[in-house]
């Protein structure tokens, strides 16, 4: 997962820039998920995970990153079928919002 936390290096961006390659970010790691279990039950747990470690990863606090992680998801996502693009990309928007202004 390292590799793909490393893609969005959003130490290096300035301000402006960070919200979008969160959002970026986040819709890769959902859809990186989902291909990987192959949207199988409870897949979506183990999506709150990765998200939670790339969020880590960038400077949010472990337990505060699971609750961005888990508002943002807010239920949205079901066992045994992949969300559709306008869910995951809500999902991103709204984590990207809420990441950054974690960070400020």
């Amino acid at each position: 997962m390292a590799e793909h936390f490393d893609r969005f290096p959003l130490a290096d961006l300035p301000e402006e820039e960070r919200e979008d390659a969160w959002e970026r970010a986040v819709v890769h790691l959902v859809n990186l998920v989902v291909v990987r279990v192959e949207a199988s039950d409870a897949w979506y747990t183990h999506c709150a995970q990765v998200l939670s470690w790339f969020l880590s990863r960038w400077g949010v606090p472990p337990e505060r990153a699971r609750s961005l992680v888990d508002d943002a998801i807010g239920g949205r996502f079901g066992s045994w079928c992949e969300p559709a693009e306008s869910v995951v990309q809500d999902v991103a928007e709204h984590l990207a919002v809420s990441a950054e202004a974690e960070r400020m």
